[in-house]
């Protein structure tokens, strides 16, 4: 059985300001992703978004550049998760 581990990263992409960036792993798969900048919400819901690329890692975990300080809980990510969710689609 393979762990499910969460992970945030903050950055700053050209053109979107500084965010936040959640991940979601099944073992080394990416599973889900919610990325926040200035309270515009993403999400792997969609899966491209014209202004970020995929909406999901492409890689495995193991080619991610995490380090322990960058875990946080499944309690953290669902909010993150269910924030994006609610939020007017990017798209429109």
């Amino acid at each position: 059985m393979t762990a499910t581990r969460y992970f945030r990263y903050d950055w700053e992409p050209s053109g979107l300001g500084a965010g936040s960036i959640w991940n979601e792993f099944d073992g080394e798969r990416p599973v889900r992703q919610v990325e926040c900048y200035g309270g515009r919400w993403f999400s792997s819901r969609q899966a491209y978004h014209p202004e970020l690329g995929p909406g999901l890692a492409e890689g495995p975990l193991s080619k991610m550049d995490y380090g322990p300080e960058n875990e946080v809980t499944a309690e953290e990510f669902e909010r993150a998760w269910l924030a994006a969710g609610s939020a007017p689609s990017q798209s429109d």
